[in-house]
């Protein structure tokens, strides 16, 4: 996630992301692992921001949240999940069986000016 983003822009975020999945302490009630899911529940799902909090790394969150997300029952008939990530984070996510061969797909982006998204703003 864009650690740049006000809190304004991570409400507005976390309003239109369809699935929202988190992990708190017992103890404490502090976020320790989160991820959202955008998808159309047939064909696609786009898994973003799997985060771990540093100091709760290592306790397995990380899978608990993945099967959180591909046990989900409004994703049980999602044909293909989608993510991106760093290149350190490969065998994590292969181990889920997600590869980087994904045919000649490419990843695009294209960053607008803030609140600015239309050429005709121009």
């Amino acid at each position: 996630m864009d650690a740049g983003g006000s809190l304004d822009d991570i409400r507005r975020m976390l309003e239109h992301t369809d699935i929202t999945l988190g992990l708190c302490e017992r103890a404490t009630g502090r976020l320790a692992a989160f991820a959202r899911v955008l998808t159309d529940r047939v064909f696609k799902g786009f898994i973003f921001d799997v985060i771990v909090d540093p100091a709760c790394r290592g306790r397995g969150l990380g899978n608990r949240i993945m099967e959180a997300i591909l046990g989900h029952p409004d994703l049980a008939r999602v044909r293909h999940f989608e993510l991106y990530c760093r290149p350190e984070m490969f065998p994590f996510y292969r181990r889920w069986g997600f590869t980087e061969d994904v045919g000649e797909i490419l990843l695009m982006r294209r960053t607008a000016p803030p609140g600015r998204n239309s050429p005709k703003d121009e």
